[in-house]
């Protein structure tokens, strides 16, 4: 029986404006032409974002088939690329829009920590998200509990933390990550910063 997960659209529709960016709207056409025919309910072709909306809800299963027809012929410089592309993308839009108060919440590490998984259920309606502070100036978040796991989607939510961390205001982010499709037992990313974090102007909550 196939396990449904869902995903909110909007890193996906944030993700649709990405690629385009790179590799042009004739890539996004080539990509669903080449999913499923059972995948592509839904998807419009005419529509900005492929008819993909932020605020709707979509199975896992035809985003992953999506990322699939789209990453075949991308190296992996290129899908780290497109990875980074589409994690900014997101947060910029996050921090414009309906997650900007929650950002406001957890604008430290340490307040990221605490209020992750809430963050994540905004996003996904399975999977688990374990952060804790390994120092000061470093954490860890793993990943568990995710049935319907695909690797691209782990790469774009492993840059996406690093990602967060920049726009708290840690500098000199690093990272390092170990994922379930490379044979972890999970999948963890251990992030670095070269000072602690500054709340970011404006979203300092009172």
């Amino acid at each position: 029986m196939e396990i449904v997960g869902r995903t909110k659209g909007i890193a996906w529709a944030e993700g649709v404006r990405a690629i385009e960016q790179l590799y042009g709207r004739e890539k996004l056409m080539e990509a669903v032409a080449a999913m499923p025919e059972n995948r592509r309910g839904g998807l419009d072709l005419d529509h900005e974002t492929l008819g993909i909306l932020p605020g709707s809800w979509y199975p896992d299963v035809q985003r992953h088939a999506f990322y699939d027809a789209l990453l075949v012929g991308l190296s992996p410089f290129q899908q780290r690329q497109l990875g980074h592309k589409i994690a900014d993308a997101v947060m910029a839009r996050s921090l414009r829009g309906v997650h900007k108060i929650l950002f406001a919440v957890m604008a430290t590490p340490e307040r990221f920590v605490t209020h992750a998984q809430t963050l994540w259920r905004q996003h996904h309606d399975t999977g688990t998200l374990r952060l804790r502070m390994l120092s000061p100036t470093s954490l860890e978040a793993a990943l568990v509990d995710w049935p319907t796991h695909h690797p691209f989607a782990c790469l774009v939510n492993h840059i996406s933390c690093g990602v967060t961390l920049e726009a708290m205001g840690c500098r000199d982010v690093s990272q390092q990550r170990v994922c379930i499709s490379d044979g972890a037992a999970d999948c963890v990313g251990v992030y670095y910063w070269r000072s602690p974090a500054k709340i970011v102007a404006g979203l300092n909550p009172q």
